[in-house]
């Protein structure tokens, strides 16, 4: 970041955040109270979820995650691209703690309703060394949302709802 001399930012220096989803860079000041409040709620929901998903079974984390979820919700349903940017910001920062698996947890939770099918997924693949690497995904009618794409994975499972 650059000054003048009197002490003030150049609006052409502020730091910049990529926001991946829509493509397009935007400054980190332009972010919404919503915007924010987003944030907060999906890290609340990946740090919870990261702890959980090593104490029980997936069924019982997944069912945990929508209805933490549903307790979250305010306002109007949220996009999308809105919910994988504040997963994949939050996950960003989380670090190692932070897998696959976790934002898939997160993403099913946050974008399910009842007026669309939400498929969490889990599948593997052989890698170059012969061994196996898992990966869990969430996709939608439109395709995946997040997640590697699942022409590199075989399915081993498919899951539709949640239980809570």
């Amino acid at each position: 970041m650059s000054s003048t001399n009197d002490g003030t930012v150049n609006d052409s220096q502020k730091p910049m955040t990529f926001h991946r989803c829509t493509q397009r860079i935007v400054p980190r000041r332009s972010l919404t109270v919503a915007d924010w409040s987003l944030v907060a709620r999906v890290a609340a929901m990946q740090i919870a979820t990261t702890v959980i998903v090593r104490i029980v079974p997936l069924r019982v984390v997944r069912t945990v995650a929508a209805r933490f979820a549903r307790v979250m919700r305010v306002g109007a349903p949220l996009e999308d691209a809105k919910v994988v940017w504040a997963i994949e910001a939050t996950g960003r920062r989380i670090g190692r703690l932070n897998t696959c698996l976790v934002q898939a947890v997160v993403a099913e939770a946050m974008l399910s309703s009842s007026v669309r099918s939400i498929r969490f997924t889990i599948g593997v693949k052989r890698v170059a060394d012969g061994s196996l690497r898992a990966h869990a995904w969430v996709a939608s009618e439109n395709g995946v949302l997040i997640g590697a794409t699942s022409e590199d994975y075989v399915r081993l499972v498919e899951l539709s709802g949640t239980s809570a």
